[in-house]
């Protein structure tokens, strides 16, 4: 425990501002030029010089992590052989506490809440990063409901990274963390509907001892949103069950598609101000519902935001320079795929939507055919693959086989996306 007064790294410390049963210690600091700081250390020291140089490779990656979501890291050291993050004040208040205060809570101010998350953790992901402790309690709140995740619950996507932090929230926990598996990022996207269920109904979706809500994670589905609250329509519960698929791979590809399909499961305004496309000449919500997932996964660009895209829209290094006839030609379709992606996600009859997927299915199978590595060829054509599938259950009013297809095509963008970082 450090003493006030006590200099770690230039900050003086203050007092402690943070449970003493928590897995770290949080004290308020002031910087040397007088600002106020936070400086949060470990209960344990490193056990070797490997954990410490574990820890050394994580904290350049978290000082790298720069996202207005994100608690901003000022520095990273080591104090009485512990890892210490000195860091930007905490807010008073987490998410916890509203939902204590005030949940359930409306759809439009639960996707405000949740969606920039989602673009922090998608953007911790893509640097290899995953929040390994995700909960009400691990966001805060600022000012004006602003979310801001706590960084301190953020560690390397790997087996042997040393982590600052013991203790979990279980009413949040993916059963591969439950089953003493680390933590990937379809994990966070797991906890995070978990999050959405709780601000949504007042409840986490297990509740009981924790050993009760552990087993529930890993054997029981959750409860139905709509058995709460049924005038949510029952778009929700599917997506709820996806969100919290039992095995990881069943899950969106990333968090800003989750809340892409929350939102349009809840018929709730998007950040551009698109709301939930509703197929006209189909019935019952089970077709509104797959139109959904088919717009949250093509329609915003959520899939490759923050990974490097195949067509060049992730940035220059998508493509190797030493291909560049190969980088020429899949720059050609970027637009392309951008515009019909766009064309499907706003598509309000089964034959538009047929359109845009068999245009879609035959750019990916152009793409396919481009110099190129076989991962990536081979991605590509997995990809037509699953929008010509999408565009034949739509001219068909397929209902089933529509939502099959959709989820086809997020896992086929999601492999797509996966093979483009790896080229």
């Amino acid at each position: 425990m450090l003493e006030p007064g006590v200099l770690v790294d230039g900050h003086e410390i203050e007092r402690e501002v943070h449970d003493p049963a928590g897995a770290e210690l949080r004290y308020l600091a002031r910087s040397p030029d007088g600002t106020p700081a936070m400086v949060i250390t470990s209960r344990r020291m490193f056990a070797d010089r490997g954990e410490r140089s574990r820890f050394r490779r994580l904290s350049a990656t978290l000082s790298a992590l720069d996202h207005q979501a994100a608690i901003r890291i000022r520095a990273v050291t080591e104090y009485a052989n512990r890892p210490v993050l000195i860091t930007d004040p905490y807010p008073d208040t987490t998410l916890g506490d509203l939902l204590e205060d005030d949940a359930p809570l409306a759809p439009e101010r639960v996707v405000t809440l949740l969606a920039p998350l989602a673009d922090a953790l998608d953007r911790a992901n893509a640097v290899g990063l995953v929040h390994s402790t995700l909960s009400a309690d691990s966001v805060l709140l600022a000012s004006g409901d602003r979310p801001v995740l706590d960084t301190f619950g953020l560690v390397a996507e790997d087996h042997g990274a040393w982590s600052v932090v013991m203790d979990r929230d279980v009413r949040y926990m993916s059963p591969e963390q439950v089953r003493g598996l680390p933590a990937v990022p379809a994990s966070n996207i797991y906890s995070l509907t978990a999050l959405a269920v709780h601000a949504l109904t007042g409840e986490p979706p297990f509740t009981g001892e924790p050993p009760a809500v552990m087993y529930a994670h890993v054997i029981k589905a959750p409860e139905d949103v709509t058995a709460r609250r049924p005038e949510l329509g029952a778009r929700i519960d599917w997506v709820v069950s996806s969100g919290m698929a039992k095995e990881p791979e069943g899950r969106p590809t990333s968090a800003m598609v989750l809340v892409q399909m929350l939102a349009h499961a809840l018929e709730v305004a998007t950040e551009n101000g698109a709301s939930a496309p509703r197929p006209r000449h189909r019935r019952g919500s089970g077709s509104r519902r797959t139109a959904a997932v088919v717009a949250a996964a093509v329609g915003v660009g959520a899939l490759t935001a923050l990974a490097v895209g195949p067509f060049g829209d992730g940035g220059s290094e998508a493509v190797p320079a030493a291909q560049p006839v190969a980088a020429t030609a899949w720059d050609r379709l970027a637009g392309q795929r951008a515009e019909l992606r766009d064309q499907l996600a706003a598509a309000d009859t089964p034959k538009a939507q047929a359109a845009a997927a068999t245009a879609l299915g035959d750019l990916y199978a152009r793409a396919a055919r481009i110099r190129q590595s076989p991962a990536l060829a081979a991605a590509a054509r997995d990809a037509s693959a699953a929008y010509t599938g999408l565009a034949s259950a739509a001219g068909s009013n397929d209902d089933a086989g529509y939502l099959d297809a959709a989820r086809a095509v997020e896992r086929a963008e999601g492999r797509l996306s996966l093979a483009a970082s790896r080229h």
